[in-house]
This record gives structure tokens, sequence and C-alpha cells, in this order.
């Protein structure tokens, strides 16, 4: 079985988009894009696409307990900044911080 991943970002705990990774989800393969998207926009413009985004990208569901990786993307509705929480496998706590420092580390 490859190594697997997810990155999702959510707003007041409900998932607006995701990505897996079936294979080859290591962090060191999606990090510096994943950042690079990220820096690129608000995270007020991602609340103002949702629904666009949401038509647009297919999503299957996936059990979150057997990946490798899964890497949330929080919205802070109060600093309309992003929190980034990255857990291994069985919910291992691997890296919680803003988009900064996700990228110091991964990037």
């Amino acid at each position: 079985m490859g190594t697997r991943a997810k990155i999702k970002v959510t707003y007041n705990d409900k998932e607006l988009i995701a990505k897996y990774y079936p294979m080859d989800g290591h962090v060191e393969n999606w990090s510096t894009q994943l950042t690079a998207i990220l820096k690129s926009i608000e995270p007020k413009s991602i609340l103002k696409l949702k629904l666009f985004l949401n038509f647009f990208t297919e999503y299957e569901y996936i059990e979150e307990d057997f990946l490798s990786y899964l890497c949330e993307v929080q919205i802070l509705k109060e600093t309309n900044e992003y929190n980034i929480i990255l857990t291994g496998f069985k919910g291992e706590a691997i890296f919680e911080g803003n988009l900064d420092e996700f990228e110091d580390r991964f990037c």
C-alpha cells in the first residue's frame, strides 16, 4: 500500500474542499505546491468561491483513520488566516501552526 494523504480545507469545522493522494502522499511531495497556492489566495476568497469549488471538485469520501497523512487547512474566522494541522497514521500529531511555519518546516 502506498503512502496516502488527504488535504482538506475547513471552516467552522465544516469541510469545504479536499484532495486525496492514494499514492506517494509524503508531505514533501505536496507541501511546496500547497504553500504556494495558499499564499496566492486570501482565506476569505476561498469562502467566496466555496460553491464554485464544490461544484467543479470531484469528491470521494475517504476513511481518514487509515491515511498516512491528513492535512487540515483551517480558515480562522477571527483572524482570516490559515491554521494547518498535519497528523500521521492513526491521528499521530506531526504539526500545527500557521502557513509560514508550515512552509519553514516542510518546503
